[in-house]
């Protein structure tokens, strides 16, 4: 669904077109983390899945770097594809190749991953099927659920802006590749974060704590620095709307830098979260 869905987003003819592609990629995108979650739940014991969630959300955000430094640089600039016999707009080329290789991995996984049978430690492992609604129901009276999901919606809403921040940086000046770089400074903190809060949830929930305090001191850090940030970009905006030679602007390398920053405080809690539970 993915990957079709990709493909179809290269090969839109006009907006609408585009629109629907993109909804459905929409649709199928936030199947995959229950899903990869569920599975990691699965085949790790509770000891070690704090660490086996914050491998996986590494690689992911490495791969999500990887792949928008590429996108980016590439999305105002024309790519050639011998099978086609010519070249193509850049963005397309960006859908089509995504596309392509989320297909080969789907493939991959389900010609050569065997299924692997739960951990003996999961609760779910002895129980009897359940019909869905019933998993829900026990699902939503859980206190721990509830407030996890009042902060993504509350907490997500205003991140969600800062999916337009590589639009902001072009629309400052910054080139392409500049702009990528900088946003892949912060998946790159994200990936640090990642493999750091699963090993320091692993960490605490042995020493009899709860994994929670990794996520309380993760957001502590995170609010931080997204202040910081907030205020060089506007240090930037201004200096680049008013040419006002007496404030300097901050430099992409600080910028990176705190991206950087901001990026390990925004993840590393999340891996030990995902821990808490045991996935039914």
């Amino acid at each position: 669904w993915w990957a079709a869905a990709s493909i179809l987003s290269g090969l839109a003819l006009d907006f609408w077109s585009l629109l629907l592609a993109r909804t459905l990629l929409g649709v199928a995108l936030p199947l995959v983390s229950p899903l990869s979650q569920s599975i990691i739940a699965d085949l790790f014991d509770e000891q070690s899945r704090g660490k086996a969630f914050g491998a996986a959300a590494m690689w992911c955000t490495i791969g999500t770097a990887l792949g928008g430094i590429g996108g980016t640089a590439l999305s105002n600039h024309r790519v050639t594809i011998p099978v086609l016999g010519g070249s193509i707009p850049g963005w397309r080329a960006v859908f089509l190749i995504g596309g392509a290789w989320c297909g080969i991995v789907a493939g991959s996984v389900a010609r050569f991953c065997p299924l692997i049978p739960r951990v003996a430690d999961n609760k779910a492992t002895l129980a009897e099927p359940r019909r869905w609604w019933s998993v829900g129901r026990a699902v939503a009276r859980n206190r721990t659920w509830q407030l996890l999901t009042l902060q993504s919606l509350f907490g997500g809403l205003p991140f969600a802006a800062f999916n337009f921040l590589t639009l902001l940086m072009q629309y400052n000046g910054y080139q392409d590749a500049v702009a990528a770089i900088l946003l892949g400074a912060h998946r790159v903190g994200s990936a640090a974060g990642s493999l750091l809060g699963g090993h320091l949830g692993d960490a605490v929930a042995a020493a009899g704590y709860s994994r929670v305090r990794v996520a309380q001191a993760s957001v502590a850090w995170l609010l931080v620095w997204l202040l910081v940030l907030i205020a060089a970009l506007e240090r930037n905006i201004v200096n680049a709307a008013t040419g006002d030679s007496h404030t300097a602007p901050v430099s992409p390398l600080t910028l990176s830098l705190i991206l950087f920053a901001w990026g390990l405080g925004g993840k590393d809690g999340t891996p030990s979260v995902f821990a808490l539970y045991n996935y039914t």
